[in-house]
This record gives structure tokens, C-alpha cells and sequence, in this order.
């Protein structure tokens, strides 16, 4: 039959006889449902607290079946838990994540079912260290602390130390807060090691790594660098002490004394953290460095050493040598050298060779970057002429410089005249040397024309050249008219035939110096002419040639005219050819 709701029902009842005229009878029946109640429950499940890992269970006194259902934080209403139908729930190694799950019992009767209270579960953790504790450097007299953060139920704390004396960890008394503090630290303490032991509820326990405390002293300077003094491409060294614990040594370097830079390990510096710096092949650009050590011992306050300067004198660099000179004697030489140094300033000092090198001298007093001599003789010719460059860390001689000084040529004027007549023709000149050049009015090559020099007082160069070095010798000739060789054709002894007698062959002199052009013409004894030419060019003293040696002997009549004044001048002599 259905379960019925609570209410009133009637039920009718029907009898029917056996045989015949049995009576058949009803009757009803009322009856009343009324509501019912579930089972009472008698003893609720209690809340319990446990460790991850353990056993528990929750119990419900009553009579009827059971149902145990849980509750948790991700599926907040109650729902059935498989299998859990006895009055005793019982969990195995419960774990964290069932920490706040709440656990009730649905106990069902004839009439009806009764929720029982719900219990809730706690699954309390272990201890467990979140932060651990850092080392702490501090200076001697500081304070302290060391801190350790954990997490777990219920838990305390208990800090231990290991010291050189007592390896083994030992609790400190009263040490039992997540922070452990030491008011005033000596240098005792130093490399003192501390750690937490965090206890709770449950176990097992946790324990902290473990922190070391370093306790420096203050830093105290004992000995400072001092200046040093080196030449380019050697080394030195730098060093500083200073008194105190832990101490960590680095080199700076300072180009103006205001800034400083920390040095680190390279070609040039080593030990840049150690108490000595070393330098080697030290290049100029370090010269006037300043150097200083910052010692340090954290947390305390610094060491530096006072600074030290470092000088770095160089080698003098020759850019441009001397170079050879050429002069003549008398001239005045000037020799220089240009030279550097990166640090410092540089001295000079002149030498010369006169065996081409093999031995040097000081020059007294030639000690500048120019050498320069006056009215040098041509004794010096060939002389070698160095310079000895000095600066901070020696001397470099600059390649040698010859100079060559060469004499005047020597020569005389020979066979030169005093006076010529403007009519003279070409007069050769002569020195005692040759090679020369004539020059000045009048002179062609070596030939002097008094005709082309004009009337007057000439001057006649003559001029010798030896590399470069030149002498000129003077002199001075007269060109006068000389009117008494202004005479005509056919005055006495004008023009003079010779030799007379001759073969055919016979010169002609002119001894005037008013014509220019001559004609000769010659007749035999009976009048006819033999023989016709023509000259020019002719200038006082000119002598022409004529050879008739092919015609018969005889007596022969030279008949010589010149037009060069207008008029027809003439002039006729007799010349007898013979064999």
C-alpha cells in the first residue's frame, strides 16, 4: 500500500453470503492518518581537531538506518558520503585539504528521518618555515636580529647557536619569538651560526637554515701609499694596511682628484683588491694619476688611504731629423730637429763628426732645437751634424745631417783690352778657367763687338758657377769713334793688295770703316775683265781673298768701288801675276 498522507480515510467493507438468499452486507470503516516524526537522536556527532595523516571518525546515537553526509568549502551543501550507513563515520589519514569540512547523520525511522548536528572537522598543520632566517654582517657594539617566519598550528619557537667553541646547535634561553635579537655584538660573535627550531600541535617539528652573523671591527688605516716616480713601459707598485676584521682591499684611480674610479685586473694593473696594485707597462697617459685604496669591512665605516701621485716621465720622440744642407763657403747654415715628449720638457745638444761618424763632439753652446753657424769655411765641407734629444727617461740621437759647402770658382781675365775703336771687329774674350759665361753689352758667346756695345765705357762680365755657387769677374773696355779711320776708298793706303807679286791667289785688307760692301773687278792689259765679285759684311780691317790663279801672267789692274756712301767710290792698283 501507498503511504498515505496524513488525513482521514473511510474503508468499506463488503460481505457477501454463500447459497441462496444469503444476505450480502457492507460497512465502512473511518480511520485517521496522523503526521509522524523521525527517530530521536540521542547523541550528536562532536567536532574533533587532528594532524594531517590521521584517523579520526564522528558517532550519532540513535535508532533507525544512517546516512552520513559531508559539507565542504567547494560544494557547500551536504550531499551523501558512499557507503556511510553505520553510526560511526571513520575517516582515515585525513588530510589538509579536508581541513573545515563539517560531517552530519541523516538517521531514518517508520516515520520520518532527523538531520543530526553537523560536526566540523579541523586537520591541524605542522610547523613549517615560510622566511628563514639571513646572515647579518654588523660592525662590533651594533645590534642584531635574526627573524624566521613559519606557519602551523599552535606553534613556538626556540633559537639555537653554533659557535667555533660549541659546534653543536644549543637552544639560547629565552629566545622563544619569531625574532631573535642580540642587543650588542663583540667580534667574539663572529662566524656565530643561529637557527629556529619551530615546534606545534602536530609533528614533526621544522628547522630553520642556518644564519651567520659576522661581526666586523671598525677599519683603521695603518700605512698609505706613496708617490712613485717611473719611466713609460715599467711597472711599480702601490700599498696600503690598514687594522680590522674582514677587510676587503680596492684600488681607485683619480685623473683630477675629485672623481674616483675603482681599478679592475688588466694589462696594466694587477692586485686591484689586494693591499699592493701593480702596475706594469705603465703607458704615459697615465702620468699624474692619482691612486688611494678604500679598504672595507661591511657594515662598517670605510678605510681610505690617503692618495699618491704617480709620475711617468717618457722617452724623447724624434718626428723630423735634420736634414742635409748645401752652402757656400761664407754661407751660414741652419740646421733643426723637431721632437716630443708626453710628459715633461726636452733638452738638446748639438754634436758633430768631421771622420763621416765614427766619433761624436759636443757643440759648446748649440743646445736648442735649432743649430745655426755663420761664415761657414769650405773646411767644414762634408762635416756630420746630429743633436742628442733628452727627456725624462734618456737621451735619443736624431739621424745625422751632412753639411756640404762648396768654394767659389777662382778665375782671371786674360788678354782683355782696355780700348777698342767702335769699327774693330769681334774681339775674343779669355779667362784663365773655361766654362764661364760672358755677358754685357755687346758680347755674343765669348766675342766682344764694340759695334754692337755702342761708344762708351762697357762693362764685361764673366761668370763661374760651381753647385750653385757663383763668382763674377769684371772688366770694363773703351769704345771710342776713332774718327781716323773715317777715311774714303781712294785715299792713300785705304785698302792695301797683297802680296804683290802673287800667283793669282791675293788678299785685299780694308783699313776704313765707312763701308759696309765692296766690289772688285780686274782687267788684263788689254782691258777686258777676268774676273767680278762682290762682298759685305765688311767692318774696319777686313780682309777678303780673291783667286784668279787660273789666268795667264801678266800685269792686272784690281779695280775695288763701294756705293755704301751715295757716291761711287773707287779705288784701282796694279798686281802682276806670275808662276
Amino acid at each position: 500500500m501507498a503511504a498515505l498522507s496524513p488525513g482521514s480515510y473511510t474503508v468499506t467493507v463488503t460481505g457477501i453470503g454463500v447459497g441462496t438468499g444469503a444476505v450480502t452486507q457492507t460497512r465502512d470503516i473511518t480511520f485517521t492518518i496522523n503526521p509522524g516524526t523521525g527517530p530521536s537522536i540521542t547523541g550528536q556527532p562532536a567536532s574533533v581537531a587532528v594532524c594531517p595523516g590521521s584517523n579520526t571518525s564522528f558517532s550519532v546515537t540513535a535508532t533507525g538506518t544512517y546516512q552520513w553526509q559531508v559539507s565542504t568549502a567547494a560544494v557547500p551543501t551536504f550531499t551523501n558520503i558512499g557507503g556511510a550507513t553505520t553510526s560511526t563515520l571513520n575517516l582515515t589519514a585525513v588530510t589538509a585539504g579536508m581541513n573545515g569540512n563539517q560531517y552530519r547523520c541523516v538517521v531514518s525511522g517508520q516515520c520520518g528521518s532527523t538531520n543530526s548536528s553537523a560536526a566540523t572537522l579541523t586537520v591541524n598543520t605542522a610547523p613549517a618555515i615560510s622566511g628563514q632566517p639571513a646572515n647579518i654582517a654588523v660592525c662590533s657594539g651594533s645590534s642584531a636580529s635574526f627573524i624566521v617566519t613559519a606557519t602551523g598550528t599552535a606553534i613556538t619557537y626556540q633559537w639555537q647557536v653554533s659557535t667555533a667553541a660549541v659546534p653543536a646547535f644549543t637552544n639560547i634561553g629565552g629566545a622563544n619569538a619569531a625574532t631573535y635579537t642580540i642587543p650588542s655584538t663583540t667580534v667574539l660573535q663572529n662566524g656565530n651560526q643561529y637557527r629556529c627550531i619551530v615546534s606545534g600541535t602536530c609533528t614533526p617539528v621544522a628547522t630553520s637554515l642556518a644564519a651567520t652573523l659576522t661581526v666586523n671591527s671598525s677599519v683603521t688605516v695603518t700605512a698609505n701609499p706613496t708617490d712613485k716616480t717611473i719611466c713609460e713601459g715599467t711597472g711599480t707598485t702601490f700599498t696600503a694596511a690598514a687594522s680590522g676584521t674582514g677587510l676587503n682591499y680596492q684600488w681607485e684611480v683619480s685623473t683630477n682628484g675629485t672623481t674616483w674610479t675603482s681599478i679592475s685586473n688588466n694589462a696594466n694593473y694587477s692586485g686591484a683588491t689586494t693591499p699592493t696594485l701593480t702596475l706594469t707597462n705603465t703607458p704615459p697617459t697615465f702620468n699624474n694619476n692619482l691612486y688611494r685604496c678604500n679598504i672595507t669591512s661591511p657594515p662598517c665605516t670605510p678605510g681610505i688611504t690617503t692618495a699618491a701621485k704617480l709620475t711617468v716621465n717618457t722617452f724623447p720622440v724624434i718626428i723630423t731629423p735634420p736634414s742635409n744642407v748645401t752652402i757656400c763657403e761664407g754661407g751660414n747654415p741652419s740646421l733643426s730637429v723637431v721632437a716630443t715628449t708626453a710628459v715633461g720638457s726636452l733638452t738638446y745638444q748639438w754634436q758633430v763628426s768631421t771622420n763621416n761618424g765614427t766619433s761624436w763632439s759636443n757643440v759648446i753652446g748649440a743646445t736648442s732645437s735649432t743649430f745655426s753657424q755663420t761664415n761657414v769655411p769650405v773646411g767644414q765641407n762634408g762635416y756630420l751634424f746630429r743633436v742628442a734629444v733628452t727627456a725624462g727617461c734618456g737621451t735619443s740621437n736624431s739621424a745625422s745631417a751632412r753639411v756640404t759647402v762648396n768654394a767659389f770658382p777662382e778665375a782671371s781675365l786674360t788678354n782683355i783690352p782696355t780700348t777698342l775703336c767702335l769699327s774693330d771687329p769681334s774681339y775674343s774674350l779669355t779667362a784663365s778657367v773655361g766654362g764661364g759665361i760672358w755677358s754685357g753689352p755687346g758680347v755674343t758667346g765669348s766675342s766682344f763687338s764694340p759695334n754692337a756695345a755702342g761708344l762708351g765705357t762697357k762693362s764685361i762680365n764673366y761668370t763661374l758657377t760651381n753647385a750653385g755657387c757663383v763668382t763674377t769677374k769684371t772688366s770694363v773696355i773703351q769704345v771710342n769713334e776713332c774718327a781716323e779711320r773715317h777715311r774714303r776708298l781712294y785715299e792713300f793706303d785705304v785698302v792695301k793688295v797683297y802680296p804683290v807679286p802673287n800667283d793669282g791667289r791675293f788678299n785685299i785688307r780694308l783699313l776704313s770703316d765707312l763701308y759696309k760692301t765692296m766690289g772688285v773687278r780686274i782687267f788684263n792689259a788689254a782691258g777686258q775683265e777676268v774676273h767680278i765679285k762682290q762682298f759685305s759684311g765688311l767692318a774696319y780691317g777686313s780682309v777678303v781673298s780673291i783667286d784668279i790663279s787660273g789666268i795667264a801672267k801678266g800685269v792686272y789692274q784690281v779695280f775695288m768701288y763701294s756705293t755704301d756712301l751715295g757716291d761711287v767710290d773707287t779705288k784701282t792698283q796694279s798686281i802682276i801675276i806670275g808662276r
